[in-house]
């Protein structure tokens, strides 16, 4: 099992043997027989909000995944049984003070703070021994020694003022019943001797009728019996608001808090019911407030390069009491982006980025409590194919003749560098030639005899695999020739690529600074020709006016030009159409 409890109950002989009850052998199983215990237990620490049964003042805030309740914990411990003896006329309770004082030995010696006692009890003098080692952890204890642990004892229901031996004592908690209406109930004892009062008359709680033992039910029963054990959960739950808070400190706390029944009583009862009818809400604000600040620790994570990862960062850090923990605030790391999302973070690695970045992050409890840890994320590097930039989609060549083009202009690669990658190349048509010098980085693209269009496919490959393709087109034409498109007069707007492109002199098989720029007009219109850098500032105008439908060639010059990337835009009517050439100096 997984509750601390026993059965004292040994060797007894009733008047009258109840089958199912328990009147010998000691053991590990203090079960209730008559149900008056299971209902004194729920009335402390009956399991609240999980829409079962009934609440209770110790019954904390619901169940954890194993059932188990947040609230205060019942150490059950059985020294009484069921008798009818001759001159009862019904089922009795019978307790033995042997017993008793066996179970105080065995609640001190097992963690118990408090002992909740709906029983009557008589002069023994091993239980007043037991009494005296769990009150104050001594024998022979003095009017000036702190109290360790609280003992909650009923009035008795004999609507007299006679105390029994444990109420008499003066050093336990006695407690008288009242009714909802915060006056006496017609069945409590009272007197001088009574410290608290706290509701008994028709209280609603757990229950086991032995009569039904395959059942545990529900039952309303009235009497001190059911004062007692609110009176000793509200003590509980007073003590669990701080732990560390001493004996008589939390009796203290109980008295003051409790709320003044006095204009509500009789005169047989003003003045002998003790501070008041207790107020677990009253008492619960005398306690200080001490709030333990949160503790954060140190996080690690692990996401793969380009991929953002959520980092629940709460998970390790810790509140010893038990405050809800947030997130309020994150430092940016150097190399990616932090999200707060209140209870987690979300971490993005910079685009391509691998390699160890840090951040931190704050927490609070909500009660001025903070902390703040760091954490290291680890972005694992993965290959990123090389990419191919800016090589030309078009190139014209008049027959017989040829280009060439520097190829590391038109690689792009983040992981590795330009000289592990390898360029290949293949042709549409052997109408044209693509040679690759390695040595000097030159693709030279040659036109034989053959008019018409052709195709360089191009391939990127890095040193583990990855490739990246792209295709030249190559239009080859007489030379002076206008471009093939149509007979006479151009079916629709048109911009060529420019010829040669790449040009300048530094592109190996053309030394020119100088292209021919192309265009056709199917019909006459406002034309404008302009040349822009990457920047897309307008460095020249080659044409600005009214032109007949036809074709067109401009010749631009790029001596005074840095080598790079050009574009050429026209705008001929609603038509605008955009190439890229390139100056090589």
């Amino acid at each position: 099992d997984d509750w601390v409890g026993w059965d004292f109950v040994d060797d007894v002989n009733p008047w009258t043997n109840y089958s199912g009850e328990d009147y010998d052998t000691p053991d590990n199983n203090p079960k209730d027989f008559n149900g008056h215990g299971t209902h004194c237990a729920g009335n402390v620490a009956a399991v609240n909000n999980n829409n079962r049964g009934v609440s209770a003042i110790g019954g904390g805030w619901g169940e954890d995944a194993n059932g188990r309740s947040s609230g205060i914990r019942i150490m059950c411990l059985r020294i009484g049984y069921s008798d009818k003896a001759p001159w009862d006329s019904y089922e009795t309770g019978y307790v033995g003070m042997d017993f008793a004082a066996s179970a105080f030995d065995y609640a001190r010696e097992n963690g118990a703070r408090i002992a909740s006692c709906s029983w009557g009890s008589s002069s023994y003098t091993p239980l007043a021994d037991a009494l005296d080692l769990f009150i104050y952890d001594k024998s022979n204890p003095t009017s000036s020694d702190p109290k360790v642990r609280l003992v909650f004892n009923a009035a008795g229901n004999d609507g007299s003022d006679s105390p029994d031996y444990m109420s008499d004592r003066g050093d336990i908690i006695s407690v008288a019943a009242t009714t909802s209406s915060d006056d006496a109930t017609d069945f409590t004892n009272y007197g001088d001797w009574v410290d608290i009062s706290a509701p008994g008359n028709n209280i609603y709680s757990t229950y086991h009728d032995h009569t039904n033992p395959s059942v545990d039910d529900y039952a309303t029963l009235s009497g001190t019996s059911m004062a007692c054990p609110i009176a000793a959960g509200s003590a509980g739950l007073v003590w669990s608001h701080d732990v560390d808070l001493v004996a008589d400190s939390v009796e203290s706390y109980l008295y003051e808090g409790a709320e003044s029944i006095e204009d509500n009583l009789d005169a047989t009862h003003k003045g002998k019911m003790g501070a008041g009818r207790v107020s677990a809400y009253n008492s619960l604000l005398l306690v200080p407030v001490t709030n333990t600040p949160p503790v954060a620790v140190d996080d690690n994570a692990t996401t793969p390069e380009d991929t953002a990862v959520v980092i629940d960062v709460l998970a390790n850090d810790s509140d010893d009491d038990g405050d809800e923990l947030t997130i309020t605030g994150v430092t940016q790391p150097a190399n990616g982006t932090v999200v707060n999302n209140g209870t987690d973070v979300t971490y993005t690695p910079d685009a391509d980025y691998y390699g160890t970045d840090q951040f931190d992050y704050y927490i609070s409890d909500g009660n001025g409590g903070a902390d703040t840890a760091t954490v290291t994320v680890t972005v694992e590097s993965r290959n990123d194919p090389p990419q191919i930039v800016g090589l030309p989609d078009t190139l014209v060549l008049e027959t017989n003749s040829c280009t060439g083009l520097k190829m590391e202009d038109y690689a792009q690669d983040v992981d590795t560098p330009y000289s592990l990658l390898s360029w290949t190349f293949s042709v549409s048509d052997p109408a044209i030639t693509a040679d690759y010098d390695e040595t000097t980085d030159t693709l030279t693209i040659c036109a034989g005899s053959t008019t018409g269009t052709f195709y360089v496919f191009v391939t990127l490959t890095d040193d583990s695999g990855a490739t990246d393709q792209d295709t030249i087109q190559v239009d080859v034409e007489e030379p002076n020739a206008l471009p093939s498109a149509g007979a006479g007069m151009p079916q629709q707007f048109v911009l060529y690529q420019n010829y040669p492109n790449p040009f300048g002199e530094g592109v190996a098989a053309n030394r020119s600074s100088a292209t021919i720029i192309r265009y056709g007009l199917p019909m006459a219109a406002q034309v404008s020709v302009a040349i822009y850098n990457v920047k897309g500032q307008k460095i020249a105008e080659l044409q600005n006016g009214h032109q007949q439908a036809g074709y067109h060639s401009l010749n631009f010059s790029g001596r005074n030009l840095s080598s790079g990337i050009y574009f050429i835009k026209i705008q001929a009517g609603k038509f605008t159409a955009v190439r890229k050439m390139m100056f090589i100096k």
